[in-house]
């Protein structure tokens, strides 16, 4: 790739131009002269390009909201023990009946 050189012109069969050079901001003119196979030279064609300086714009975030539910705290509940009471297949329950009578 080539570095383009104020006042030196640059020589190529390729159509397309492109070069190393990190250009400062500001108007840059740049002139485009075709030659034929024959050697006749077409007027030079003239270009002005404007290079601006980047500006970086952080993204803007949304703000962060508190989106939690109080819950009202309840006391503990104080444990049940349950003593399981274990009895013998087939062993009749005293007490109320279930299921069909």
């Amino acid at each position: 790739m080539p570095v383009l050189v104020p006042g030196r012109p640059v020589e190529q069969r390729e159509p397309v131009l492109v070069v190393q050079n990190r250009f400062e901001p500001g108007v840059h003119r740049f002139s485009l002269v075709v030659v034929d196979d024959s050697g006749i030279e077409s007027e030079p064609d003239v270009i002005a390009v404007t290079l601006r300086r980047a500006l970086v714009i952080e993204p803007v975030r949304p703000p962060i909201v508190d989106t939690r539910i109080d819950v009202p705290v309840r006391p503990p509940i104080d444990p049940v023990i349950v003593n399981p009471v274990i009895r013998p297949r087939g062993a009749v329950r005293k007490g109320k009946k279930h299921g069909p009578e």
